[in-house]
This record gives structure tokens, sequence and C-alpha cells, in this order.
């Protein structure tokens, strides 16, 4: 049987494939809206991603349908949480208590609040992802429990072909060049679809494309290398330095069928929270080549400028990179939120977002906004790295 686009969308989310649960259920508006589950589970994958104003107007919409359910109240206690506005959310955890009176996720946010609930912790917690531990629960990520199978019957394998090539060559076999691990051809197998072919390999320039065709004339060499190193920054998790692999290839002159493998290694990606981001851009590099670049998720500090409001609910505005310390103004970036941020944002105050890299007409680098952070006192952002 066909599993509906709720079912889809949830096993997504315990995928933590939370981009790609939001795009689905957003093409579905249509037929659930005024669906209780529908708009629980947008709330719930928007406040996964950090965009909090689009988490809690969906959490607002399920609340209109349906009172006590414990995802709700959860996520609606993390949103003031994060805010620092504990009061409200000890309510919300009292109120689960309620209906709900063993859920652990409620009774250890109140424990963490009592004991350790600053607002300079809480700070701390939210940029670093570990007040994610308040959020909703999603379960066991089944792209976990099948690694560790895997992982098992590898090792396992790996085992049994050590004391193979150990007993031959106790028994005096002659010593062979080591081959390949189990682990690498597990590991070659997911991306065997989309490995070159000997072919491509060996003819990877597209030779009827000359300089003014392309961005990158690279060298079959160089085709090769960005492409394989796009395909090992997607094993480690690196999504954001495949992106700039892969468009390095698709404005080089590849041919079309490593262009094409490359535009579908694209498909595999996931959309990062500003505390799952490995790899971020400055502004500086990004604007450089902005072709580059364009798709990848970047976290740059600054004040915004020139707000304008539309009437499709979107904000237009301006931001002034690395501003947020009043020095110095590195770049004026044209920002859109697809939704107007709530709560809005204080022109006064220092901002960090999480926007997708584009580029308009003009060659300008633009942002589109995926979450924002404000502090509610003080006037400066706390640190923030990279995921390693």
């Amino acid at each position: 049987m066909t599993k509906s686009v709720l079912a889809v969308a949830r096993q997504l989310m315990r995928r933590r494939q939370f981009g790609s649960a939001i795009s689905l259920l957003q093409q579905y508006y249509e037929y659930y809206k005024g669906t209780f589950e529908y708009y629980l589970m947008l709330g719930t994958s928007y406040l996964y991603v950090g965009d909090v104003g689009s988490a809690s107007r969906n959490y607002d919409e399920a609340r209109k349908i349906k009172l006590e359910n414990s995802e709700l109240y959860l996520g609606q206690a993390a949103i003031f949480l994060r805010r620092g506005e504990t009061d409200r959310a000890i309510q919300y955890y009292l109120d689960i208590q309620n209906f709900d009176p063993n859920n652990v996720t409620a009774r250890e946010a109140m424990e963490f609040i009592r004991g350790k609930g600053d607002y300079k912790t809480i700070c701390e917690w939210t940029e670093s992802g570990r007040i994610m531990r308040f959020y909703p629960p999603l379960g066991m990520n089944p792209d976990i429990i099948r690694n560790s199978i895997l992982c098992g019957l590898v090792l396992g394998a790996c085992i049994s072909a050590g004391i193979l090539i150990g007993g031959k060559f106790l028994h005096g076999g002659e010593r062979a060049a080591a081959p390949r691990t189990a682990a690498e051809n597990a590991v070659s197998k997911t991306f065997q679809r989309l490995e070159l072919t000997e072919d491509e390999a060996r003819n990877a320039q597209d030779l009827s494309l000359s300089d003014g065709e392309v961005h990158f004339q690279l060298s079959g060499t160089e085709i090769r290398r960005s492409y394989d190193s796009a395909i090992e920054f997607v094993k480690a998790g690196r999504d954001n330095a495949a992106r700039v692999e892969i468009n390095r290839i698709r404005s080089s002159n590849a041919v079309p069928s490593i262009k094409k493998k490359a535009e579908d290694l694209q498909v595999t990606l996931k959309v990062p929270t500003v505390d799952s981001l490995k790899d971020n851009y400055s502004y500086q590099t990004v604007a450089e080549d902005p072709l580059l670049y364009r798709g990848c998720y970047v976290v740059w500090d600054g004040r915004l400028a020139n707000v304008e409001s539309r009437d499709d609910g979107s904000v237009r505005c301006t931001l002034l990179v690395g501003y947020d310390t009043k020095k110095t103004i590195l770049g004026m970036v044209p920002v859109l939120f697809k939704e107007a941020p709530s709560p809005q944002l204080d022109t006064e105050k220092p901002v960090r977002i999480l926007g997708v890299v584009g580029e308009d007409a003009g060659g300008t680098v633009t942002l589109t906004v995926c979450s924002s952070f404000q502090p509610l006192k003080g006037d400066s952002l706390p640190e923030w790295r990279p995921a390693k």
C-alpha cells in the first residue's frame, strides 16, 4: 500500500531530513490545510531547522484544531524556552503533566529551567544545539539503526577476512597486496550508480565548449578530482563543501553525463541548521565568485536595514554583514524572508542569519533566509562556530 504524504513526511522527520519534510508538506497545503497533523508536523520541522517564526505560526494553527497534544505543547514550550521566557515555558510543561504525567521531556525541561535556566545558559544551549533535547522527540533515526546493522555486518566481514588472510599468512601463503576493506566497499556500493564510468574518466572534457561558454575551464584531471571530492564530501556529511564542487562541475566544460551525475548527487544533500552546518563561507569568499557558492548555506552576522514588508507576506531587507559590532560593514546583502519573522526583528539589534546563497541579475550576492536569531537582552551575539 502506498504511504500517505503525512506518513512519508513523518518518516523524513524521523530521519532528520526536515528540509525535505517541509518541502513535501508545502506541496500538499491545499489538500491537508485544516488538518491537525499537517500543521503539527510542519511546526516541528520548522522548529528543528531553527525557523521559530514559522514553527510558531503552524503550532498556533494546530492548536485551533486540537488542544491537548504532547508534541504540540513541547514544541510551543521550546519556543518560549529559546526566547528565555521560562515562566511561560514552565506553564506549558505543567499543562503537559496534567494530561501526560509520564512525559520525560517535560520533566527534564523543568529540571533544566530550575537548575540552569538563566538567560546566558539558554543562549549557549540554543547555539550549541543542546536545547534540542527539549524539542518534541522524533524517535530513533532509522538511518542510525540501518548503519549500525551495516557496521556490524562490515565488522564481521572484516574480522572474517582478517582471519582468512592471517591464516594464509601463517601457513606460508604468499603475501598479497591489501585489498579494499569491506567498509570501503560498502560505502562505495551506495554511490555505485553515481561513479564515473571508464569512458567518462578518460574523456571528462566536452571539447566543443570554449572558454567563453563556461565559467570554469577545467582539465580532465581537474574534473575528475572535483567530482571525486564532491562524493567524498557527501560521505563525510559535508554537504556545503559538496555543493561547491557540484557547482564547479555544472558550470564547467565537463561532458553532459558527468554534469547530470553531479545534479543527481545534489539531490542527496540535506538542509542544515545553524547547529549542524559544518562548512561556512565568509561574505568575502562568496562575493569573489557567487556562482561557485550558489545554493550553499551560510551563517552571517550583522544588522538589518531597509526593511520592507510585501503584500505576499514576505519581507525584504538589507543585511549589513559584519556590522553586528558596529565597527565594519563587510558587505550589503539583499535578504529575503519568505514569511515575516516572528517576533519581528529589531534593526537596532545584531542578527544572525542562516540563509541560502543566491545571485541577482547584476551578479550581487543575495540570501534567502532559513532561520534567524537575535539576542533578547544585550547588544551582542554569542560566539558561533561551524559543527565538527
